[in-house]
């Protein structure tokens, strides 16, 4: 029900511990951001680490939203 409320909980790859600051997201190479919809797997600018593959997702073009002025 949390996650329904907009929240998110951030764990370190591979093991799953939750990571609860910053710093200690920082000291972690691949996070997984989880919401209440999926979760999605981070890679952490900089590292060394070959990324997972991402999923392949078609998108629809969204129609031009034209002057707000």
């Amino acid at each position: 029900r949390v996650l329904e409320r907009g929240f998110a909980i951030v764990r370190a790859r591979p093991d799953g511990h939750v990571v609860p600051r910053l710093a200690a997201a920082q000291a972690e190479a691949e996070l997984d951001i989880q919401f209440a919809d999926g979760t999605l797997p981070v890679l952490r600018a900089g590292n060394s680490v070959a990324p997972r593959p991402r999923l392949q997702t078609t998108t629809t073009p969204q129609p031009e939203q034209g002057s707000l002025l």
